[in-house]
């Protein structure tokens, strides 16, 4: 209750006009609700309760709409890719587990999804096989016990062109043909390879698009036998042609009319055959006449390729050769010339192959003092492909040069032939610019057997290709002709 002040309170008595004091009570009664006074100060924090449990999780809720785009981001890096090169209707194929580790192949066809271009050996002399022409001289070599190929031809399962055949001395002509290749075995335009005459020198052999085959020239135009063991082309007829790829020419190189131009093809074995004919450009280191795509090479040496017939139109008094290197980059270059003649009028590179260019090499043993080069050549190496073409690779210098002398020891590789008649084939190696002969022998081991005059020991070269006979019962020499019926 309210408590009136303490205080007297006058009043007026109007009634008998006297002034009196009233007197001082006390009431008490409900008052009405005071004004709030001012807030106090904060008190203090009290302290944190414990942690509730959790609440159950909502429903989801609705997708807020898309954000604006942001910027592009950088360019990563380029991938693999495809491998370069290859042609129409060619498919890749793996050399090994290795990821993009590929290369072009032609895809095969026939009911049992692959096709085989291989014929076997077509032998010399016998019914169905191939003839010497009969204007020529041409006979095989025979010499006691060296016991070459009586003559034979093969196209492998690639559709390579082998000629395993080693005549007797004669004469270089451009009007008479040796023999002639038959259909299916044939180039689509003339090409020229070296041969290897006696020694270490070399000759022309030429062969046209009507498969006629010339022993056109050596050093002189003298009587010498000649091994056609380097003729290794590229059927152009035959049911499954190569698809070639044009080489681009640089340091004042130009294709020679007439001739094959600069070109590549990659076979089903991954192996790359070159072909063409060039001329007119700067020889040495440096100069590179073409550039392969990657994957065609080896990227880890230099290779000396190959000792390539060179010079002019071919003449009999020509046998003219150059050497190609190939390095780490896939340049090609014309290193030198020969002094057997070689010129820039004119430099053939077919029957030159780079073998399994990224595949796996095994390593040769040497013997008689030889031994790699060493610095950034390819060491002394061997493979062979799925067709059977056994193939050396590498530089090497310093040892015995007596005739014969084993350069790589016995048992290597497989014998290339299964009788002692095919005792020997003629291979060309190369010094500096000059050839030399190495011989693959029927003990698996390779033997040098002479230089053309100038070719020291310094270098030699072992890119060398080979087909491993496989037969197992080569045919006898052909028995004498029967009387007429």
């Amino acid at each position: 209750m309210a408590q009136l002040p303490p205080n007297p309170i006058k009043a007026l008595d109007n009634l008998n006009g006297r002034v009196g004091v009233l007197e001082r009570k006390t009431y008490v009664g409900q008052g009405s609700q005071g004004p709030a006074g001012p807030t106090g100060p904060q008190g203090p924090t009290g302290t944190t309760g414990a942690q509730g449990p959790a609440g159950p999780q909502g429903s989801q809720g609705n997708t807020g709409p898309a954000g604006v785009t942001g910027p592009t981001g950088a360019k990563g890096a380029t991938g693999p890719g495809v491998a370069a090169g290859g042609g129409v209707g060619q498919i890749l194929a793996k050399n090994s587990t290795t990821d993009y580790d590929t290369h072009w192949i032609d895809e095969a066809t026939g009911g049992a999804g692959t096709t085989s271009l291989d014929t076997g050996w077509l032998y010399f002399g016998v019914q169905g096989g191939i003839q010497f022409n009969p204007a020529s001289p041409a006979a095989p070599y025979t010499q006691g016990a060296w016991g070459f190929s009586r003559g034979r031809i093969r196209r492998d399962g690639a559709g390579q062109v082998w000629i395993d055949v080693f005549i007797g001395s004669m004469v270089p002509s451009l009007t008479i043909p040796v023999f002639t290749m038959p259909p299916g075995f044939r180039p689509a335009y003339p090409i020229t390879m070296p041969g290897q005459c006696g020694g270490g020198n070399t000759g022309t052999i030429l062969i046209n698009p009507n498969g006629d085959v010339f022993y056109a020239g050596n050093i002189g135009n003298s009587s010498q036998p000649i091994a056609f063991h380097n003729c290794q082309y590229m059927a152009e007829d035959s049911a499954s042609p190569p698809v070639w790829t044009p080489l681009t020419l640089g340091s004042g190189w130009a294709n020679v009319s007439g001739y094959p131009p600069a070109r590549y093809y990659v076979d089903p074995a991954g192996d790359v055959h070159l072909s063409g004919r060039i001329a007119g450009g700067t020889a040495g280191a440096g100069n590179f006449f073409a550039t392969l795509p990657a994957g065609l090479y080896s990227t880890g040496n230099f290779q000396v390729l190959y000792t390539a017939n060179s010079g002019g139109t071919p003449n009999p008094s020509g046998g003219g050769t150059a050497r190609i290197d190939l390095d780490l980059n896939g340049n090609l270059m014309v290193l030198g010339y020969a002094t057997n003649g070689g010129t820039n009028q004119g430099v053939s590179l077919d029957g030159i192959v780079i073998s399994n260019p990224s595949g796996t090499w095994g390593n040769l043993a040497l013997t008689n003092s030889w031994v790699n080069y060493g610095a950034v050549w390819a060491p002394a190496q061997h493979c062979q492909n799925r067709f059977g073409v056994a193939a050396t690779r590498g530089l090497i210098k310093g040892g015995t040069v007596t005739i014969p002398t084993a350069v790589v020891v016995a048992n290597t590789f497989p014998n290339p032939a299964v009788s002692p008649r095919y005792e020997y084939l003629y291979v060309n190696g190369a010094n500096s610019s000059e050839a030399c002969r190495v011989d693959i022998m029927i003990d698996g081991s390779l033997s040098f057997q002479g230089f053309h005059v100038g070719g020291t020991n310094a270098y030699v070269s072992l890119a060398m290709r080979w087909l491993v006979d496989l037969e197992a019962s080569p045919m006898g020499p052909p028995g004498p002709t029967g009387p007429q019926g």
